[in-house]
């Protein structure tokens, strides 16, 4: 998995778009020509019609269920104080999960000695009239149930699948039905915004050290219809709003840092004042130029503070992908948590949910925030590790032993199958101190070790880990703002370094939280594509970290300076 709060979080696999097939006016509703009810209707009485006949062959149907996504996106840009880009786009794509077989045992397992690819054909579709969305579900349906038949086949011959003992966990879990249906909302514009992000860009002007500085606006209205073989119709609507800003600056000696901000929106009015987004540009800016005069640190092993930002991201990567149950099935995951159900794997003053129901924290909207999950099961508040001991899993409907039904984590994007992953994560802790206490605190630890200075891990962009076995079951989260905090409370920025390390080490070695909590917003990308999530975190001390150098540019710093700047670069020994 791999996170980056600015354009991608959190992914482990490889990226995936949907196909935009169209262009619009963004501003209003799109008239679909048919109302949300009627799309629903026309969808489920297609889906009834094939269900008569697919559940008679040989072998049967047992499951389908249908995803109409129709998208509408916007998206400005600016650099160097000048518009570099408009967009506007529109999409309409049906997903299909059909499986053949039974609960027990059906076409959505892997195959001996194979991987699932987790891609699912998907067809383009036009929603102004019942013919057009009747003709397409049909001729998805087609294809999928041809090549579930394929791969069923291949199953049922399987030697691996001639005894109970290797049917460990059945392959799917029964849903309730349910009739849902949001209102619909459009997708605002205000053009001010045009001249805003353009004012933005300017801050990043100037610098000779400064080779990037831009600013982009994107708007995203989804309208998901989704109806399935028990009867479930659901309308959902997700609109957002992410304004990012990233200045990137080049050290005479060839380095490349950077530094990016992503603000969040769930309407326009929900995003910063533009004030405050010019405060926030300037901090940017400031920091990256800070960093160009900043040293590297040395590879570290020794106490740390991170962020309730960095701490989010932690915990994100190296605790939530292994509590995706859907993974835990996999005989080739790691199963680091699998049989440690009830054992403590945190401080006992520390738990842990997963709340997609959850909207804001404060003002903060939180992105992983859902209704219902891509297989029809409403999502609900899951608390998987309670004082300290682990109770729970994230659910889809490919159950586990003890967890049979799922707890509405079964997410995916458009072409993508559904995979057990995370939504809004939590982190708490009841004894929980000031921000100056766990920096004594850390002081402390520091002089323990005799050591001269500790680290405190102030921001982040992302991160990734592996949870295969094969591999080394290990982290590495990428901060961009690392200070060393020496033994008489001073603090130097510096910077080259990622954060490293293996889950079960790291997680016997947290010592502390403090009383305040930040909120990471991104997109996660795992088996089933990039996706919204959340991390709330407070910050954290640990006991030992290790840091590694980060990979260095090889690209040499330009020739000339930027125009206007007056000044060139000065080339002093190798690059960096």
């Amino acid at each position: 998995m791999k996170t980056n709060s600015a354009s991608r979080t959190w992914g482990r696999f490889s990226r995936f778009r949907v196909i935009l097939i169209g262009s619009l006016t963004i501003g209003a509703n799109i008239s679909y020509g048919l109302t949300t009810e009627e799309i629903l209707g026309t969808m489920h009485t297609e889906l009834t019609r094939s269900m008569q006949v697919l559940e008679e062959q040989t072998p049967p149907v047992h499951y389908l269920s249908y995803e109409l996504t129709s998208s509408q996106e916007r998206s400005i840009s600016a650099q160097w104080g000048h518009a570099t880009g408009e967009s506007d786009e529109y999409s309409a794509t049906i997903d299909v999960e059909l499986r053949i077989g039974s609960n027990t045992l059906d076409s959505s397992r892997e195959l001996p000695q194979q991987s699932n690819t987790y891609f699912s054909p998907t067809v383009s579709v036009g929603i102004d009239s019942p013919s057009s969305i009747k003709q397409a579900l049909w001729s998805i349906t087609d294809n999928h149930y041809k090549i579930a038949k394929a791969k069923f086949s291949q199953l049922e011959s399987a030697d691996q699948f001639t005894t109970e003992s290797t049917r460990e966990y059945a392959d799917f879990s029964a849903g309730e039905k349910y009739h849902s249906v949001e209102p619909a909302l459009a997708l605002e514009w205000d053009d001010a915004w045009n001249d805003r992000i353009v004012a933005l860009s300017k801050v990043f002007e100037g610098a000779q050290e400064i080779e990037l500085g831009v600013v982009g606006l994107r708007a995203e209205l989804n309208n998901v219809y989704f109806t399935n073989s028990e009867g479930s119709k659901i309308h959902q609507v997700h609109r957002l709003y992410s304004l990012r800003m990233e200045v990137r600056a080049q050290t005479e000696l060839g380095a490349r840092l950077s530094r990016s901000s992503i603000q969040h929106g769930f309407s326009l009015d929900e995003l910063p004042p533009q004030d405050e987004l010019l405060a926030i540009a300037k901090s940017l800016r400031d920091d990256v130029l800070n960093l160009t005069k900043s040293h590297y640190v040395d590879p570290y092993t020794g106490p740390a503070i991170l962020s309730g930002r960095a701490s989010a991201v932690f915990f994100h990567e190296i605790l939530g992908h292994r509590l995706e149950g859907q993974r835990l099935r996999l005989a080739r995951d790691a199963q680091t948590f699998k049989e440690k159900i009830g054992e403590q794997v945190l401080p006992a003053s520390f738990s842990v949910n997963f709340d997609p129901t959850a909207h804001h924290l404060g003002k903060v909207p939180l992105i992983g925030t859902y209704r219902f999950d891509n297989q029809g099961i409403r999502a609900r508040n899951v608390p998987v590790i309670e004082n300290g001991l682990l109770t729970s899993f994230l659910m889809s409907r490919s159950p586990l032993e003890e967890f049979a039904f799922s707890n509405g984590h079964g997410r995916k994007i458009v072409g993508r199958a559904p995979f057990a992953r995370q939504s809004n994560l939590f982190v708490s802790s009841t004894e929980s101190i000031s921000s100056d206490a766990l920096k004594e605190m850390l002081i402390t630890k520091v002089e323990d070790a005799g050591l001269e200075y500790g680290l405190l891990f102030e921001d982040i962009t992302g991160g990734y880990t592996f949870t295969g076995r094969g591999m080394p079951n290990a982290f590495n989260v990428t901060p961009t703002m690392v200070y060393k905090v020496y033994v008489d409370g001073s603090e130097e920025l510096v910077r080259g370094v990622d954060l490293i390390g293996t889950p079960l080490t790291v997680f016997s070695r947290i010592l502390a939280a403090d009383d305040q909590v930040d909120v990471f917003n991104g997109m996660c990308g795992a088996e089933s594509g990039f996706i919204p999530v959340s991390a709330v975190s407070p910050s954290i001390l640990v006991d030992q970290i290790e840091v590694q150098k980060k990979e260095l540019s090889q690209r040499r710093p330009p020739l000339l300076s930027p125009p206007g700047s007056g000044a060139t670069f000065e080339h002093h020994g190798h690059l960096h």
